[in-house]
């Protein structure tokens, strides 16, 4: 077994002056409670998608990476659409954490994919993810740290979740209210709203972001009046709307960015061409927002973590990053958004 530095996903959301992991009061589970046991725990899933039939859902292990957690071997697997159990686990399955002595953990997480073949286990390259909890199952034990019992930790089984505002960790019960969603399919959305301070004859489309770094392609929607616009995504983007992103380990992602820009139709043609006046951005509150389509993929990225909290296969509308927010975050309102020139830009 390899040392897990937990402490990498805690400074994803704090400072050391935020978080001091070291001369601090810890609660021995050795010495109140065996951590060894035969007894598996149940953990419901809530299968907002439907039931995913014909498809399996795997329990993983996980790595240490630069940037959080990768994925690592699968533990186990059930017929997707079912609850499952949590295994029982020893201190010989837990590896101990790098600056937090005492401490003993596995950090696990569940994906859905299609087991082509059957055999029970994701075969990396050949077999297709579909979803996955930002909920992790989160085994502790050893000596447990005053601040993980403050942020809800409790000696075995967990479920451990980060804040898409600002990367805060927090540990939950698993229980029947536990709200596990692993299959959560997004084939489309629609968002809309209106303008602040814009001509009134500035139009709106919806357009990828590749278009930004000089790929010829059509938006997915234009000619909407910036005054008052909508669009719906009901399909999978058109191929040349995807970038591929390649990590370390040589895994390639597709994503496609699209955004709705305001602009003046200069050669009135009634669609974006070369030579428009681009005006504004949608915004919600002070962030510029995109939708984001990631296709499925048969390799887990080295750097899962940075897709596991919000993002899932198929579209989804974001906040876009910023300087001083690096976490995607979702949108709370897609259908009341407001291109402003002032509020908010891409890029910023």
């Amino acid at each position: 077994m390899t040392s897990f530095a937990l402490t990498t996903l805690l400074a994803l959301a704090c400072t050391p002056d935020e978080i001091d992991l070291g001369d601090t009061a810890v609660i021995d589970s050795a010495s109140e409670t065996d951590t060894d046991t035969d007894e598996t725990t149940p953990l419901p899933l809530d299968w907002h998608g439907g039931t995913a039939t014909g498809l399996t859902i795997g329990l993983f292990s996980t790595v240490e990476v630069d940037d959080g957690f990768g994925v690592d071997d699968e533990v186990q697997s059930w017929p997707a659409g079912s609850d499952i159990e949590l295994p029982a686990l020893s201190e010989e399955d837990l590896d101990p954490v790098s600056d937090i002595p005492g401490l003993l953990i596995a950090l696990q997480m569940l994906a859905v994919y299609d087991d082509t073949d059957g055999d029970g286990q994701h075969d990396a390259g050949n077999e297709t993810i579909y979803g996955w909890a930002s909920l992790l199952p989160t085994y502790l034990g050893g000596e447990i740290p005053n601040e993980f019992v403050l942020m809800g930790a409790s000696e075995g089984w967990n479920l451990l979740s980060f804040s898409t505002e600002d990367g805060t960790p927090t540990f939950g019960a698993v229980s029947e209210g536990s709200d596990v969603i692993v299959y959560d399919p997004h084939p489309g959305l629609v968002l809309g709203g209106t303008s602040n301070d814009l001509a009134p004859a500035a139009l709106a489309a919806l357009v990828p972001t590749v278009m930004f770094e000089g790929a010829e392609v059509e938006a997915l929607g234009d000619g909407e009046s910036a005054s008052a616009w909508s669009f719906e995504i009901d399909a999978d983007p058109p191929s040349d709307h995807l970038s591929w992103e390649t990590d370390e380990s040589g895994v390639a992602v597709a994503v496609a960015s699209e955004v709705v820009l305001a602009y003046l139709d200069v050669n009135g043609s009634e669609k974006l061409d070369e030579g428009d006046a681009p005006l504004a951005t949608a915004c919600e509150g002070d962030r510029a927002v995109a939708a984001l389509f990631l296709a499925p993929f048969a390799h887990f990225p080295r750097d899962f973590f940075m897709y596991a909290q919000i993002l899932q296969p198929g579209w989804q509308l974001v906040k876009v990053m910023t300087e001083e927010s690096q976490m995607f975050e979702p949108v709370e309102d897609p259908t009341h958004l407001v291109l402003d020139a002032e509020a908010c830009t891409l890029g910023e």
